[in-house]
C-alpha cells in the first residue's frame, strides 16, 4: 500500500515538473539562480574537520578557506540552498538598485527563520533530540543558522588555466563572500526557535559582481524534491549548465567527477571509486525522477544520462535547459535601401 501510494505520489511530481518545464523563465515563480563558475566546483558533502577545500573541473580550481576560529567549512545541502537563494538575491537587486548604491549589496534574511527555510525549500523542525546511538541531533533551524555563519566567514580562491589565441592564460581570483555578516537573536526565544530580527549580510563588492555576472536559471521546485541529497543537487545544477552548452555526448571519467564533486574520498582507490559511483548512481536515478527529458531514451537505447558500467564515469547528451530560456525580445533592425 505504502509503494503504491509512493508510485502515485512520484507520477504526479513528475507531471508537474513536465508542466512547469513548459512555462518560459518569467511566467514562473519558482526560478531561482546559480552562478556558472561555482557551478563547476562545490562544498563538502560532510563536515571535514578542515579549514580548507579545493574542488578542481578541468583547468579551474576553486579553494574555499573558513576564516573564523569558531566555524569550520560549510558542508550538505544547507550551503548549496543558501548559495542558490543569494545568487537569486544578488540578481534581483542587481536590477533593482542603482549600481552605485552600496545597498544593493545588503541581504536580509527576514524577521524569522522559519520563514527564511520555507524560502530555502527546508522544512521547520525544532527541538534537539537524542538519537538511539545516544549523540544529541540538532533541530533543522540550528543546523542552517551554523552554515550560515560558516558560509558567510569564507574566503573564496579562484586558479583558472587556459588558452587565448596564441597564450597560456593564468588567471587567480581571491574574495572574501561577506563584508559583514550581522545576525540579530531574539535572546527571548530558545537556541533552536531563532527569530532573525532583520539580520542580514553586506556582500563584499567582488562577490556581489562574481554572483551577478552569468547567472543560470534553475527550477526551485526540482531543487525542493533533491534537497536530501547534496550530491544530486550538485548533479542537477551541474547538468543544467553543462547539458545546454554540449553540442554532442561527452562522458566524464571518474576521477574527474570526483575531483569536482563535494566527495572526500580518494579518486586514485578503486574502492573509493565504486562507492562514489553507486552514490553517483543513486543520484541519478533521482534526476530521472525529477527532470523527465534525462531519462529519455534515443533510438540506440540509451538515455540521455546514465552511469556507465564497469566504472567508466558518467555520459551525458544535449538536451534543453532545466529552465527554459527566455525568448529573445529583441527587433530586427530594418535593413538599409539603396
Amino acid at each position: 500500500m505504502a509503494d503504491k501510494k509512493r508510485e502515485l505520489r512520484e507520477l504526479k511530481d513528475a507531471a508537474e515538473v513536465a508542466r512547469l518545464q513548459e512555462l518560459s523563465v518569467y511566467e514562473r515563480d519558482d526560478m531561482g539562480f546559480a552562478n556558472s563558475k561555482l557551478i563547476q566546483a562545490t562544498f563538502p558533502y560532510r563536515d571535514t574537520g578542515e579549514r580548507q577545500w579545493t574542488s578542481t573541473n578541468g583547468g579551474m580550481s576553486v579553494t574555499i578557506t573558513a576564516l573564523s576560529r569558531k566555524h569550520g567549512l560549510p558542508y550538505g545541502t544547507y550551503p548549496r540552498l543558501l548559495m542558490i537563494w543569494l545568487t537569486g538575491k544578488v540578481v534581483e537587486n542587481a536590477h533593482s538598485f542603482d549600481p552605485e548604491d552600496p545597498a544593493r549589496r545588503k541581504i536580509f534574511f527576514g524577521n524569522h527563520l522559519s520563514t527564511f527555510m520555507e524560502e530555502l525549500g527546508i522544512e521547520a523542525r525544532y527541538g534537539s533530540h537524542t538519537d538511539f546511538k545516544g549523540n544529541v541531533v540538532e533541530s533543522n533551524s540550528m543546523r542552517l543558522a551554523e552554515q550560515i555563519r560558516r558560509v558567510f566567514n569564507l574566503n573564496i580562491n579562484i586558479e583558472s588555466l587556459y588558452e587565448l589565441e596564441d597564450k597560456a592564460v593564468e588567471s587567480y581570483t581571491n574574495t572574501l563572500i561577506s563584508q559583514n555578516l550581522e545576525l540579530y537573536w531574539d535572546k527571548h526565544s530558545s537556541p533552536d526557535q531563532y527569530s532573525l530580527l532583520d539580520s542580514y549580510v553586506v556582500l563584499s563588492e567582488e562577490f556581489f559582481d562574481f554572483l551577478k555576472s552569468r547567472p543560470v536559471p534553475v527550477d526551485l521546485g526540482v531543487l525542493r524534491k533533491l534537497k536530501s541529497s547534496a550530491m544530486a543537487l550538485d548533479l542537477y545544477v551541474w547538468l543544467t549548465h553543462r547539458a545546454f552548452y554540449a553540442r554532442r555526448p561527452f562522458i566524464v571519467p571518474v576521477p574527474a567527477l570526483m575531483e569536482q564533486f563535494g566527495t572526500s574520498l580518494d579518486p586514485d582507490d578503486s574502492g573509493d571509486r565504486r562507492i562514489f559511483m553507486k552514490n553517483m548512481r543513486k543520484a541519478v536515478k533521482k534526476m530521472h525522477k525529477v527532470w523527465p527529458e534525462t531519462s529519455e531514451e534515443l533510438k540506440t537505447g540509451e538515455k540521455k544520462l546514465e552511469v556507465l558500467p564497469r566504472g567508466k564515469g558518467l555520459r551525458v547528451f544535449p538536451m534543453n535547459p532545466s529552465v527554459p530560456p527566455k525568448k529573445s525580445s529583441r527587433t530586427k533592425k530594418p535593413r538599409r535601401r539603396g
